[in-house]
């Protein structure tokens, strides 16, 4: 009965193939699950399997590895690669016993941070805010605007003890903002800055934008920045 037991568990496990010997008492393989199930193109995540026996316990054998997309490749030792944006599975083999594909999602890598538009404006005295502080995140990956994306918009000066101290701030009335991209890789809604109601703004202020990939490294093109002028007269 324990070993009856026993084989129930191995196949439910994840990642097991049939109960198949291909010779040296193997019948299945088990895939351990990944920490991450989606990863950046050109990012890596590895994977570990062990081969099983009939009654579940390991064998000492050496595991190959295959992927079944090209959205991944994976080298010998289960080192998987974010190939092409899409649905990567991978499976462990030994002789002609493969275990079940484990699936993993790979998405377009943020290349740039391209200002559109002017980087220097003016906000009137008789207008609310800014004209909108269009930045764009582009990808390699195939080249072109990456959707999905999130961009960072930051005002680093004027630079305020508090946040009750500010002079200006985005409509949302922080004094950063994050928003997504669209298909033109551009905000999906517009960031502007504007004077707080009742408070001398500056003469000028200076909003950066920036971005980070998966693993916390900036895009290139992070830090640029607008110039927004707040003149006392039109």
């Amino acid at each position: 009965m324990i070993a009856r037991a026993r084989l129930l568990l191995l196949t439910a496990a994840l990642g097991c193939s049939s109960l198949t010997d291909t010779g040296g008492g193997v019948v299945a393989l088990e895939v351990r699950a990944p920490a991450v199930t989606s990863i950046e193109v050109g990012d890596t995540v590895r994977l570990s399997a062990r081969a099983l026996d009939k009654l579940g316990d390991s064998v000492a054998t050496e595991i190959g590895w295959r992927s079944v997309d090209t959205t991944v490749v994976v080298d010998g030792a289960g080192l998987v690669t974010g190939h092409a944006p899409g649905v990567g599975r991978v499976q462990a083999v030994v002789g002609s016993l493969s275990s079940d594909p484990v699936a993993l999602s790979v998405t377009a890598r943020a290349d740039s941070v391209v200002l559109i538009g002017p980087d220097t404006s003016s906000v009137q005295p008789g207008d609310p805010a800014s004209v909108p502080l269009v930045a764009q995140l582009t990808t390699s990956t195939p080249p072109g605007p990456l959707q999905g994306g999130t961009l960072v918009y930051t005002i680093i000066q004027p630079v305020f003890a508090s946040a009750a101290d500010r002079t200006v701030e985005f409509p949302s009335g922080a004094l950063a903002d994050t928003v997504t991209t669209g298909a033109d890789g551009q905000p999906v809604i517009p960031v502007s800055i504007s004077r707080v109601p009742g408070v001398a703004p500056p003469d000028s202020a200076i909003v950066a934008v920036s971005a980070t990939r998966a693993h916390g490294v900036p895009v290139p093109g992070s830090g640029q920045q607008f110039i927004v002028r707040f003149p006392s007269t039109p």
